[in-house]
């Protein structure tokens, strides 16, 4: 009962969150939306979370990128793209919000691992192989250090995934990242 219930609770917060996400973006219609300051066009970099990995990003305008994250786990790997919106945060140089959606793709396996905690070794088995599709949501902050060619950023990343085991996996995904820019 408790897998059940933190499953609807990750799903009625991450809806929550597409629907917020989709207000703002609605009261944004019609309205020029001031350029990011980003100063930067490309950046290369990790993101540390529940989707940890290398993380690739491209602006194509001075408010609108892509990203990708190429992530790593125990027993699988997965692949997000994401659609990003800037706008600056204040006055602060070189601070900008940001928000928007994507896909992801992961590949899972079938395989045992074991992990040594407190003097034991434990089994751990991903129970299920194979392919996994999902929706994502993004919003966060990102700062572009004015005097080096570093940005830093925090961002919550909720998204839902079905596989091909029919197993629907939700969750909100907080990160850090830290990215070289040029």
């Amino acid at each position: 009962k408790r897998y059940t219930f933190n499953r609807l609770v990750a799903l009625t917060l991450s809806l929550f969150f597409f629907g917020v996400l989709n207000a703002f973006s609605q009261s944004k219609i019609g309205h020029k939306v001031a350029e990011s300051d980003n100063n930067f066009k490309n950046a290369v970099g990790l993101r540390a979370g529940q989707t940890s990995g290398v993380t690739y990003k491209h602006f194509f305008t001075g408010t609108e990128a892509v990203e990708f994250i190429m992530g790593v786990w125990p027993n699988s790997i997965g692949v997000a793209g994401l659609y990003e919106k800037y706008v600056p945060a204040g006055s602060i140089e070189g601070l900008n919000w940001y928000f928007g959606g994507g896909a992801h793709l992961s590949f899972r396996t079938n395989r045992l691992y074991y992990i040594y905690r407190e003097g034991r070794y434990y089994a751990y088995r991903a129970d299920y192989p194979g392919l996994g599709i999902g929706i994502d949501g993004v919003a966060g902050a990102e700062y572009k250090l004015p005097a080096i060619p570093l940005a830093l950023s925090f961002d919550i990343k909720p998204f839902i995934e079905i596989n091909n085991s029919g197993v629907i996996f939700t969750t909100f995904d907080p990160g850090l990242g830290i990215k070289l820019t040029f």
